[in-house]
């Protein structure tokens, strides 16, 4: 009996290096609280304060990183609402832009239009090289072949080309475009080209692809740079603007001479033409 009290009360090395530990620890903690110990906290602090100091650092920059990568998604959600947000402004402003444009291009029609003519707002909506281009009236809407196209008292062209639903209008550049036409100095008054107009000559203008040539100009007329062309060609059956004069001819061995026609209308940048119809 007295052997087995003894055997359940040994200690195992294990447990007799805990107690140590706690004894030792408990010792080391008298002894700092006496202060004893300050010198050297002192100095290990001051030996690990780089490392620290580096650490919070480090502790920081990840920290920032790792909210911008959890902020990326918002900041996506926010750049994809400004764009939509610009889109639209965009859209409203093109619409408003058009209306006005259609607007204008209204009133400088009919203040040309006489009680007898009529015509047919149409859109240009396609553009084929700097000759022709289509716009969104056809055979349905009343247009045919020949038809004029004009944008207020100026020509713009002539029908070539008419489906259903569209048309394709060749310009004055085209090389198919020939028309009749006069040279005067006065120009236009109030908008209309006047019956009594002072002619200096007639000639003929054609398309030759990248600008519009007028030829057979008399050598006696006094024709100037600056100088106002007319269409008078009766498949047009009104008189219409087509541009001013420039680079004449000097040449004194010539029986005529000729020139270069720069159009009253930058055709490239017209929205809406009028086609006229019966």
């Amino acid at each position: 009996m007295i052997k087995r009290f003894k055997k359940a009360f040994s200690f195992s090395s294990q447990q007799l290096f805990f107690l140590f530990s706690v004894f030792l620890i408990l010792f080391f903690l008298l002894l700092d609280s006496k202060g004893i110990f300050s010198p050297v906290r002192k100095g290990i602090s001051f030996l690990f304060e780089p490392v620290s100091a580096s650490a919070g650092k480090i502790g920081v920059s990840v920290k920032d990183y790792t909210e911008t990568i959890l902020q990326i998604s918002e900041f996506k959600k926010e750049f994809n609402d400004m764009k939509v947000e610009i889109y639209e402004k965009d859209i409203n402003n093109a619409y408003y832009i058009s209306l006005l444009e259609e607007k204008k291009a209204l009133e400088k029609q009919l203040s040309v239009v006489t009680k007898d003519e009529k015509f047919l707002s149409a859109k240009v909506v396609g553009k084929e090289g700097i000759s022709s281009f289509r716009i969104n009236v056809g055979s349905k809407d009343g247009v045919r072949v020949g038809s004029v196209v004009s944008f207020g008292n100026m020509l713009v062209g002539i029908v070539e080309v008419v489906d259903e639903y569209g048309s394709l209008v060749a310009l004055p550049y085209s090389k198919n475009s020939s028309f009749e036409a006069f040279i005067t100095p006065v120009g236009v008054e109030g908008g209309v080209v006047s019956e009594n107009v002072k002619v200096l000559s007639k000639a003929v203008i054609k398309g030759v692809g990248d600008h519009i040539q007028i030829e057979n100009i008399s050598v006696n007329a006094e024709i100037k740079e600056g100088d106002v062309v007319v269409v008078s060609d009766s498949k047009v059956g009104r008189y219409l603007v087509v541009g001013k004069i420039t680079a004449l001819s000097s040449n004194p061995a010539e029986t005529s001479r000729s020139a270069v026609v720069i159009p009253s209308v930058e055709y490239s940048n017209l929205m809406t033409v009028f086609v006229s119809v019966e």
